[in-house]
């Protein structure tokens, strides 16, 4: 077996077993089962599928990525602020985590920003 089929082999084992640990808030048990079932039987695409023939998925699996853990960034408002654009509304996510108390308060009627999972329990 090649080394890239292996790295693949582990990334889809990888993915579907965090798919099944985290996000259950954001899809129902059933469609979130059908797409797994569905991305196990596809697999990952390469150039024999239509839409990404000319796409070098095999390059991804060579780079080494690490997970993002959810450690404790030490940052305050004042690090974050020079990166707000005039004019905006600037909303920080910190490791893709929406971040309220770094981000400026939007204040638009019928819109409400907030983590998916708090929006869920709401």
């Amino acid at each position: 077996m090649s080394e890239t089929l292996t790295k693949q082999i582990n990334f889809t084992e990888q993915l579907i077993e965090q798919l099944n640990k985290t996000a259950t808030y954001l899809l129902p048990d059933d469609i979130r089962v059908k797409s797994l079932a569905q991305f196990e039987e596809s697999g990952i695409p390469n150039f024999k599928h239509e839409d990404y023939k000319y796409c070098n998925i095999d390059a991804v699996f060579k780079k080494h990525f690490s997970k993002i853990g959810s450690s404790h960034v030490d940052l305050k408002v004042e690090d974050v602020k020079p990166y707000f654009i005039p004019d905006a509304y600037n909303l920080v996510l910190i490791n893709g985590r929406y971040n309220k108390e770094f981000s400026q308060k939007v204040e638009i009627k019928g819109l409400k920003i907030d983590a998916l999972k708090k929006a869920k329990d709401e």
